[in-house]
């Protein structure tokens, strides 16, 4: 099993050999009283399968508990996440939901790959824009950006087209990086920066978020349906995009006034401040194993590690300790709550972790480990690296831990166009670019499936006024669907619909029941129609 060692001075050594380190604490998890109110709660939090709104809904329900009752959701979540229960999982798995503070998002940004790639494709040639679409062509914004950069001083270069040459577009990157680079050190010390500078660096952040956006839409329109193994090799790229693309949003609309810009902190100790937090460990110290999920919380406080690679972290060290049960005769189960505070206390980000087993082990299991494409021999174990682009492997799609009863070698995956539309059901460009893809729209449940599902305002509203999404025998029922949708699209967008050459009249007065389940506003507009009708 495993017995967590002294660390090196490194923090890369875990030894993953002999008994459970926290057996006690992880019985008295296992018993701890279920409170119906706290199992309601968790249960609910669970519905949600966007890692990220879920820790946004966990956060502003924890805004609300006091100390007590946000010690007893926890346990009752850590009980039900050791005991397999997925809405344990997810809940509990949202608790170290971690932020990156503003200056980590401004360096992803300043690269301005997706800028430079844009305006290389463009002078090159190579852009291609679809005849019917509703975007700007990109080269009006990148000029806009760059005229404003060189009327402010940053660019010493009177820009009206772009640079005819790769490498006279290169240099004009370069310079921008470096200026960017000054100008997001000034920020994450609070140095003053005049107005204009300021709304400049948005603009141009703005600009790099909304191109990533539309190299999201360009794979959906391209994506080849039945394709399936083609579907999960862009899983880990789309989730990446999903799961960044809101957050650079979000800290650059908030550039001026966001704090705080340098520290990483967990979502929750940010929400209900560390003066809270310690209220909420000190409560949680007095509960049954408590003691455990203190020290999870204080390590991730101490170590805070962005999900996606913390939960990689914790279903890889699962996967160790239950290949050790599997294998070897009277070695101990491992527990998630357990795997996740090694996570927590050993990982380092971004860097290699060494893992010492029994080397008898490692060898018969190692056609398994190997084919996970993550580790490589060490001198004193296996040497485990973080990889993107092989997270898919170890976490799920709500962004928890993968947990397998008996882990095996990782198969070249297959995902379907219905799975690939559940996990990217958040994901607004993803989407935009799928109602662009006619072999995508070949089947005919796709459009049926975004009016129930989706939430994305930007989404349904293509939807409600593209007549090839709403007409034609296959998507006859979308207009039923929008009428029942529960995002606010506006009653006159919806008003169109409230037509018995869209609806049928017998569902249009279901519809207009007072306990139906349509929108108010919707219901009296149908009730008015029905009306006109008589």
């Amino acid at each position: 099993m495993v017995v967590p060692q002294s660390k090196t001075i490194q923090g890369a050594f875990l030894d993953l050999s002999g008994p459970s380190p926290y057996p006690e604490e992880v019985a008295a998890l296992s018993k701890v009283p279920i409170d119906r109110l706290a199992l309601k709660t968790i249960e609910g939090l669970a519905k949600e399968t966007n890692p990220e709104e879920r820790a946004l809904r966990l956060c502003n329900l924890f805004r609300g508990l006091d100390n007590e009752s946000g010690a007893c959701l926890l346990s009752v979540a850590a009980r039900l996440y050791i005991q397999g229960d997925p809405a344990g999982r997810r809940v509990f798995s949202s608790t170290l939901n971690v932020k990156p503070p503003g200056i980590e998002v401004l360096e992803q940004l300043q690269v301005f790959s997706s800028i430079q790639r844009v305006s290389s494709k463009l002078i090159q040639g190579n852009w291609e824009e679809p005849s019917d679409s509703q975007n700007e062509n990109p080269v009006f914004a990148i000029l806009d950006v760059l005229s404003e950069g060189t009327r402010l001083g940053v660019l010493d270069i009177g820009i009206d087209t772009l640079p005819n040459q790769v490498g006279a577009l290169n240099a004009v990157y370069q310079h921008l990086r470096g200026w960017f680079s000054v100008a997001s050190y000034k920020l994450s010390t609070h140095q003053d920066i005049p107005d204009e500078q300021l709304h400049f660096i948005m603009q141009l952040c703005m600009l790099e978020i909304n191109l990533m956006e539309r190299r999201v839409s360009g794979i959906a329109e391209a994506i080849n349906p039945y394709d399936t193994r083609a579907l999960a090799r862009l899983m880990p790229v789309l989730s990446r995009y999903d799961q960044d693309i809101e957050h650079m949003k979000s800290v650059v609309s908030r550039l001026g006034t966001y704090d705080p810009f340098n520290e990483r902190l967990l979502s929750l100790e940010h929400t209900i401040t560390s003066g809270e937090m310690k209220k909420l460990l000190k409560v949680m110290n007095g509960i049954p194993g408590g003691t455990l999920l203190k020290r999870v919380f204080e390590n991730a406080q101490v170590n805070p590690i962005l999900d996606r690679e913390f939960q990689f972290w914790v279903s890889l060290i699962y996967q160790l300790g239950r290949l050790r049960y599997l294998i070897d005769d009277g070695a101990p189960e491992i527990d998630p709550i357990t795997a996740t505070e090694l996570a927590s206390q050993f990982v380092e980000e971004s860097r290699p972790l060494v893992i010492s087993m029994n080397d008898t082990f490692f060898h018969s299991v190692w056609p398994v480990i190997e084919s996970w494409g993550v580790a490589s021999w060490a001198e004193n174990g296996i040497e485990v690296s973080f990889r993107n682009e092989k997270a898919h492997q170890f976490v799920e799609s709500d962004g928890t831990p993968r947990f397998p009863e008996e882990p095996e070698v990782a198969e070249q995956q297959e995902i379907s166009l219905d799975q690939m539309l559940r996990s990217q059901i958040h994901n607004d460009a993803f989407l935009l670019g799928v109602l662009e893809n006619p072999k995508v729209l070949a089947n005919g449940k796709v459009i049926n499936y975004l009016a129930v599902h989706c939430r994305s305002l930007r989404v349904l509203e293509r939807i409600a006024t593209t007549p090839s999404l709403f007409s034609g025998a296959a998507n006859k029922d979308v207009p039923r669907l929008l009428l029942r949708n529960p995002s606010k699209l506006s009653v006159n967008m919806l008003r169109r619909f409230m037509h018995v050459r869209f609806v049928s009249k017998t569902d249009l007065i279901k519809m207009a029941q007072p306990r139906s389940d349509v929108r108010s506003e919707v219901r009296q507009e149908i009730n008015s129609y029905l009306r006109s009708l008589s």
